[in-house]
């Protein structure tokens, strides 16, 4: 059997739209954004939040001292993302994964790799939100507005649960 291609999805973004998101990520106001909208979401375990952002992500707190990788992280969380359809989680991690040099064929054959374990609905829905992440970020970075705030709004706006 011939391996898997995915010449639509994995062509959106050219190397210089990709160039422009990974120099226009900023890890730290990345962090600062993530922790506002869970601790406004889950306000009673504000700790707990701290030190699971701690332990997971250093580098949006600029401490990055972890054994596992910005990018490898994001790989493992997109993988569980795309089994649980969860749409804007699912794009900002992909956005994250992109931003930590996480190619867009890896995402796609991530998706499929899950969704083998989890059935055709869950590649379907995750690859169409690879598409409308890829889509929205190609847009941004066009314009050269690609920084995690604007990012965040227009992944949203594009893709609500």
């Amino acid at each position: 059997m011939a391996a898997a291609t995915f010449p639509d999805l994995t062509k959106i973004l050219s190397a210089s739209e990709l160039k422009t998101i990974v120099d226009q990520y900023n890890p730290v106001v990345m962090g600062q954004l993530l922790s506002a909208k869970l601790l406004a979401q889950y306000p009673t375990i504000r700790l707990e939040l701290t030190g699971i952002g701690d332990t997971i992500y250093p580098e949006l707190n600029a401490k990055p001292d972890t054994p596992l990788s910005a990018a490898n992280r994001e790989r493992c969380l997109v993988a569980l993302l795309a089994c649980r359809s969860r749409r804007i989680e699912l794009a900002i991690h992909v956005y994250m994964a992109l931003a930590n040099g996480v190619t867009p064929a890896e995402l796609a054959h991530i998706v499929v790799t899950a969704g083998i374990y989890t059935g055709v609905d869950t590649v379907s829905s995750a690859f169409d939100v690879l598409q409308g992440t890829f889509t929205t970020l190609q847009e941004l970075a066009q314009n050269k507005t690609v920084d995690p705030s604007k990012a965040i709004l227009e992944l949203a706006k594009a893709l609500p649960d």
